[in-house]
């Protein structure tokens, strides 16, 4: 067998494998030896049918299971003779089968980056926000926990559609008389704000009434985040199936004691600007962490491998429609918002499998290591009954994803430690 490896890209090899006529030949007189011996076949009693006759049924299922055979072994062999880390499953190449030939076959594979840091890490200059909770946070967060437990009822008065209000509709589009990817839609909730949606949608549907049908024409913009939208005109036949208010629970002590075991309004409060003070502090900490994340991979850029990214995206997608989920809200399958999510997440998952390389490097670079006793203390941060949980369910797998994480933080508290931090005013949103 030979090797031959040659760059792609900086994370992705191509590994060229050849195996020689003879190994081949003698994988499948094994084979044939093998089968002689079961193969059941009407004139021969076992073990005496003839190679001839054997070949004439099964060459072409003998040659198949010889080549996945002997690829399988070979790129397993390959693979550490010439010391390739994949980080995917390669992609294999296996051209035909020729008899008395030498067979070489290729695998694409995706490998971890190799870093060079030579921008410098530690001491990066980077801004650090102020911890500041206001009456006014505490409010808001109030309205939001209200939003939470508020309820969409349906319009029962003949009414038509406000602004604020929420639609259930059907729609097909078209753009330059090309009908839209993924056919009609049935049953989409849309918000009427001016966010939802494509721009200048909703606002076409306020004073329709339930029932309605209506063919709306959107314009999106020259720089629209869906290139293939971009600067079109795009024509919808759309069709209101009914018309959804919110309806908010009044602010009382009652609304506290429904929420949680709090006995008046004002102790809600206080829960709540204790809860913010923490949230605040952990926002205000990891944004400082990816400000220095963002500068020290601008000093030091470098390619991670796709099919990581794409992983990333997909997770990142999932998330959100399982979170989506759970507060009752039906997400759109179509092929627009997945394509909407991929875009909008893709950034994200990138820069995340980006972090996940360069913390890991850097804490090769200057020893930074995790004992059993940080483990223990990140699970009993957690929740008190996290530390027995894990030792009694979790597998080897989850047990190194808690030790990177540890390890990650870790890395972080390092590096802040060694930074510049700036103290900032608090950005408002």
């Amino acid at each position: 067998m030979k090797e031959e490896v040659k760059d792609i890209s900086p994370v992705v090899k191509q590994l060229e494998v050849t195996i020689s006529a003879d190994s081949i030949g003698n994988e499948i007189e094994k084979f044939y030896f093998d089968l002689r011996k079961t193969a059941k076949i009407k004139g021969f009693r076992p073990g005496k049918v003839p190679r001839a006759v054997l070949e004439r049924i099964y060459k072409k299922q003998v040659e198949g299971e010889v080549i996945s055979k002997l690829v399988s072994d070979s790129y397993e062999t390959a693979i550490k003779e010439t010391n390739i880390l994949p980080v995917s499953p390669p992609i294999i190449d296996t051209p035909k089968f020729a008899p008395e030939k030498d067979f070489t076959y290729t695998a694409r594979v995706e490998v971890a980056p190799a870093l060079d840091l030579k921008g410098d890490y530690l001491g990066i200059e980077a801004e650090q926000e102020k911890l500041e909770v206001t009456e006014e946070d505490v409010n808001q967060y109030l309205e939001q926990i209200r939003a939470y437990h508020a309820q969409l009822k349906t319009v029962e008065e003949d009414r038509s559609i406000r602004s604020g209000d929420f639609v259930v509709i059907d729609y097909a589009g078209t753009i330059e008389k090309e009908p839209l990817k993924g056919g009609k839609v049935l049953d989409r909730l849309i918000e009427i704000t001016p966010e939802s949606f494509l721009p200048g949608f909703t606002n076409q549907l306020i004073g329709l009434r339930s029932g309605a049908n209506r063919e709306i024409v959107v314009t999106t913009p020259e720089d629209f985040g869906q290139k293939e939208f971009a600067g079109k005109t795009i024509t919808f036949d759309v069709t209101i199936k009914e018309i959804k208010e919110k309806i908010t629970p009044p602010l009382d002590d009652n609304f506290a004691r429904d929420v949680g075991e709090f006995e008046t309004l004002a102790v809600l409060k206080d829960h709540l600007k204790t809860e913010i003070t923490r949230r605040e502090e952990e926002r205000i900490r990891s944004t400082m962490y990816n400000n220095l994340l963002q500068k020290i991979l601008e000093n030091n850029p470098f390619d991670v491998p796709p099919s990581l990214v794409e992983r990333q995206t997909e997770f990142l997608i999932y998330h959100a429609r399982s979170q989506m989920t759970n507060q009752g809200i039906k997400m759109d399958s179509s092929p627009m918002m997945n394509r909407e999510l991929k875009e909008a997440y893709r950034p994200i998952a990138e820069f995340q499998v980006k972090r996940s390389f360069l913390l890991s490097d850097i804490a090769k670079r200057e020893g930074i290591e995790v004992d059993p006793s940080e483990i223990k203390a990140y699970l009993k941060n957690m929740s008190p009954d996290a530390e027995e949980d894990s030792e009694q369910h979790s597998g080897q797998e989850a047990k190194d994803r808690i030790k990177s994480k540890v390890l990650e933080e870790k890395t972080l508290a390092f590096l802040a430690e060694k930074a510049k931090l700036i103290s900032v005013d608090r950005k408002k949103s």
